[in-house]
């Protein structure tokens, strides 16, 4: 990850603990953990998932830290400077969050909850009608698309962290 300046100061990003209880304090909703949330941002290309995740990476400046709107104009001439920057910039945050051993087995952690997930909804797509009063079933295909994108996401984030496991097929049964 690239060092950024701001202010005439040059701030390092670390993912460490302090990253993460600040992520979890202040990503965290009512459905998801803050570094789920974070990290599902960044799988779906959330542009401010860049943002949150190089100010959250500041943490251990403590008092020192930059605003998250110094952070992001920081990041405009390089991060953002196009669409190919922006995806390595997410690649690059993902596999140095992997770096760090507690943040690495908390992928672990993201990647058995979400296959998990995936088991769970695979068994009720499963049990759903093709048809209802001869109409198609709009639940179960929507079903099967959210089950389509989940599973690119976690291949995606088992490829960047190198994850030992086959990856989940993506096409149609």
């Amino acid at each position: 990850m690239e060092n950024l300046t701001i202010n005439g100061n040059v701030y390092t990003p670390k993912f460490n603990f302090a990253f993460y209880k600040q992520i979890s304090k202040e990503m965290a909703n009512a459905n998801t953990d803050g570094f789920s949330a974070l990290v599902e941002k960044l799988l779906t290309g959330n542009v401010e998932a860049v943002i949150e995740a190089y100010y959250y990476s500041f943490a251990w400046y403590k008092r020192n830290q930059p605003s998250e709107d110094a952070v992001e104009e920081a990041l405009e001439e390089t991060a953002f400077a196009s669409d190919e920057a922006t995806n390595e910039a997410i690649d690059d945050i993902i596999k140095t969050m992997h770096e760090d051993n507690f943040l690495a087995r908390k992928l672990s952690e993201y990647i058995k909850n979400t296959e998990n997930a995936l088991d769970v909804l695979e068994e009720r797509l499963d049990g759903m009608k093709d048809e209802i009063n001869d109409a198609p079933n709009a639940d179960k295909q929507n079903l099967e698309i959210g089950l389509k994108q989940m599973s690119a996401q976690l291949n995606k984030l088992k490829t960047l962290i190198g994850y030992g496991l086959t990856p989940l097929p993506t096409e149609e049964k």
